[in-house]
């Protein structure tokens, strides 16, 4: 099926092809769990994922001590992942004291910049259009750890006009085995179009450790080690 420039799907333009596995894929979004936690403030950037930690163009945080680099400081792709990564070292080892050339620290900051500008372009072009947040159906899973659908988040935002938080509490959403890395942004759209408001204004997930799933034999294990 074909859309149009918003993402909505044309009719009449259905080709059915057969297949045994379908794999799609709706962009990329960073993952700041580790940044929220540690307190870092951030801001919301549709062109480079969504909710990305405030930083400035040394890759230093609003926390001291605290540099991103790569898809957590937005998305951008393996070269400026790698650009920003060499200049966010080199501003640490700068900060610690270390002895740091100029030349590199100035080759750093070219390379990139040239990297997140060719990044913003490809951004730009394969941008998830608004369209297709039109055609979920109530009864589409959102979030499948706690099986909520599009129809219960429609509901609870509809009824409590609430930031995503809020809601990520009334339906479940987000609470399950990926503690929001799949859902979390879907669960902010729909919130946002339910309540007449941006995905800005509904405002991001909270974060709580651990960040990954633990098994209770490794608490254990360092409960025994902290009292040996």
């Amino acid at each position: 099926m074909n859309c149009d420039a918003a993402g909505h799907p044309i009719a009449g333009s259905e080709h059915v092809e057969p297949c045994d596995t379908l794999c799609v894929g709706y962009g990329f979004i960073p993952q700041v769990q580790l940044t929220r936690l540690l307190g870092c403030e951030h801001r919301y950037d549709a062109l480079r994922g969504g909710w990305i930690p405030r930083h400035g163009p040394d890759m230093r945080t609003t926390v001291e001590g605290v540099f991103v680099a790569g898809e957590v400081a937005g998305i951008g792709g393996a070269y400026a992942a790698l650009a920003e990564g060499w200049l966010a070292g080199l501003n640490a080892a700068s900060e610690l004291g270390r002895s740091v050339r100029s030349s590199a620290v100035t080759s750093a900051y070219r390379d990139r910049s040239m990297r997140r500008r060719f990044g913003d372009i490809v951004n730009s072009a394969f941008a998830v259009k608004p369209g297709v947040f039109d055609v979920i159906t109530d009864d589409t899973i959102v979030c499948r750890c706690e099986e909520v659908t599009a129809g219960e988040i429609r509901a609870a935002a509809s009824a409590w006009s609430a930031q995503v938080g809020a809601i990520k509490g009334v339906t479940r959403c987000g609470m399950g085995y990926c503690q929001a890395r799949i859902c979390g942004h879907l669960l902010a759209e729909l919130t946002a179009r339910a309540t007449g408001s941006t995905v800005e204004d509904v405002g991001g997930m909270s974060v709580r450790p651990p960040l990954k799933p633990v098994r209770v034999g490794d608490l254990a294990d360092l409960a025994h080690k902290a009292g040996s």
